[in-house]
């Protein structure tokens, strides 16, 4: 019901592009659109947990349409690096969310890169949901990266 919901907003916000032509209000258009592929990627994570079908191929279908095209992420990557998150949460050196330098989740890790960096590390707690709308940007880098090492 989700999915069928999300998919007539998205018309509905296509249909608004068209009709609203070049104007201002496609900006708030567009910061809908933001919404509604932020909730794609919501059940893609669902799909990859199973939670959406009873079947699990049902499930992996779907996150591979939900994630590579209204997403944009690829899905097996996805898993791949979901899958490890999951099997040694919060364990440094292993769970690949650990990472991540801007966020600091023991004081083992605690770590003073100096600048901007460490001002987010030491405000991370007042800086999480501006840094969440950046975490789209930081799977793709993270996504390329590994490709990059791969190719080598």
């Amino acid at each position: 019901m989700i999915f069928v919901v999300l998919v007539l907003a998205l018309g509905g916000i296509a249909a608004g592009m068209i009709l609203v032509e070049d104007s201002w209000l496609q900006l708030l258009l567009a910061g809908g659109l933001g919404v509604i592929f932020t909730q794609f990627a919501v059940l893609g994570h669902e799909a990859s947990h199973c939670q959406i079908f009873e079947s699990g191929q049902a499930n992996e279908r779907s996150g591979r349409v939900l994630a590579g095209a209204l997403a944009g992420i690829s899905y097996s990557w996805w898993m791949n690096k979901h899958n490890r998150h999951h099997a040694n949460p919060n364990k440094i050196g292993k769970d690949p969310e650990h990472r991540a330098r801007h966020r600091v989740f023991s004081g083992r890790e605690r770590r003073d890169p100096g600048g901007a960096l460490a001002w987010i590390t030491r405000c991370q707690v007042c800086l999480f949901f501006p840094l969440l709308l950046l975490e789209g940007l930081n799977l793709h880098a993270s996504r390329s990266a590994a490709w990059a090492r791969v190719r080598r």
